[in-house]
């Protein structure tokens, strides 16, 4: 009881206890995604052979998809379109009219500016066995791990 009321009433550990929650909330914002990153969420698993990682991409079709894989790095790159037709109509509510000073925007929370996520994989892994597949707005990646990066099974002897 004493020790908590020193400590909380000693100016020292009030300096303390105030960095600490600054550095906190420093590395928390660091390690935060950005705009971008929030807008394509990712998970990934892996199994001795392989990892696969899948990308919610809604609204992107696959030719507006580049996958680049450097070692232990896949990096996506995607843009993404809202359905503007050529002459607004509001016959649905897919068709969207064209952003003009003649429309006034109620609510717009799809962006249309490109999206690009860099995952660093638990290993390195051979670029050329690259599988990648876009089927109802999720990106399937798997990427095949390193023949010399796998774990190799010793079987001991007695001696």
């Amino acid at each position: 009881m004493f020790l908590t009321s020193f400590r909380t009433a000693s100016p020292a550990y009030r300096s303390a206890s105030a960095f600490e929650r600054v550095l906190d909330e420093a590395l928390q914002l660091s390690f935060a995604p950005s705009p971008h990153e929030r807008l394509s969420l990712v998970n990934l698993y892996a199994t001795e052979d392989a990892v696969t990682l899948s990308v919610q991409l809604p609204g992107v079709d696959a030719g507006s998809v580049s996958c680049t894989v450097l070692n232990d790095r896949v990096s996506i790159t995607a843009n993404r379109q809202s359905p503007v037709p050529a002459t607004p109509k509001a016959s649905s509510p897919q068709d969207l009219p064209a952003p003009t000073s003649e429309v006034v925007w109620h609510r717009r929370e799809r962006s249309d500016e490109a999206v690009s996520r860099t995952i660093v994989l638990p290993y390195p892994v051979e670029s050329e066995h690259t599988q990648a597949s876009l089927h109802d707005g999720v990106l399937t990646v798997t990427l095949r791990r390193r023949e010399a990066d796998r774990p190799r099974r010793i079987t001991v002897s007695a001696a």
